[in-house]
């Protein structure tokens, strides 16, 4: 992925830029760019891929804790079941926690240089340089990059998880007592967990990509998508 991503913008000293019309457009296109990576549709539906498979190893593991033999003696085919169930809860698992934490990562990477890029124009140097050809008034707000439809594409889906997660588990707690079969309970928390996590992340990287934005210096920041 890193071999796909804008380079982060060059220290100070070895800047190249003959104008600042030349910087303002090279940030645009990294902007655009990061822009298109942190909140693409690619990515929004790994992120529901690995927490569904986070969900299935939930009940894996549920479906697990139910087949194994108790006091009664067992056949040989409850401990081959029980064994299988192990193997591929533990795979799932392993799985979805890799495929998290490696997504989570590469988010990160994307964000520290949208930032880097965002606020490149309000270092004193880019204010020194001249203005070049193509510079004009410098408009105010953020740059035209900002990925805002694909942002409420990620807000539309990333709240009503969240809020289904949260309702799930509301209701197992209250559901919860004596008379309560724990598996059920379980299961709807195998649903619910998932739902708020991948709601959460989702959320998460909206809030962080606007904010990363906002660090951007009133100016134009080359063609809007």
């Amino acid at each position: 992925m890193r071999a796909n991503l804008p380079p982060p913008p060059p220290p100070v000293h070895l800047w190249a830029w003959p104008d600042r019309a030349a910087l303002l457009a090279d940030r645009g296109r990294a902007l655009a760019a990061l822009d298109r990576r942190l909140l693409s549709p690619g990515r929004l539906l790994l992120l529901w891929a690995l927490t569904a498979l986070g969900s299935l190893s939930w009940m894996l593991w549920t479906a697990f804790l139910k087949t194994l033999p108790g006091a009664s003696p067992a056949y040989l085919t409850e401990y081959v079941l029980s064994a299988v169930l192990l193997l591929l809860a533990v795979a799932t698992l392993a799985a979805s926690a890799v495929g998290l934490t490696v997504w989570t990562r590469r988010g990160g990477a994307v964000r520290w240089l949208l930032a880097d890029w965002a606020t490149v124009d309000g270092e004193p140097a880019a204010q020194a340089l001249p203005p070049g050809p193509a510079s004009g008034a410098a408009p105010s707000g953020e740059p035209a990059t900002t990925g805002g439809a694909r942002r409420w594409v990620w807000l539309l889906v990333s709240l009503p998880a969240c809020a289904v997660g949260a309702a799930l588990l509301i209701s197992a707690a209250l559901a919860a007592g004596p008379d309560a079969d724990p598996y059920d309970l379980a299961a709807v928390a195998g649903v619910a967990v998932p739902l708020l996590t991948a709601g959460a992340l989702g959320l998460t990287t909206c809030v962080t990509h606007r904010r990363a934005l906002r660090l951007a210096s009133p100016g134009p920041s080359g063609p809007s998508e």
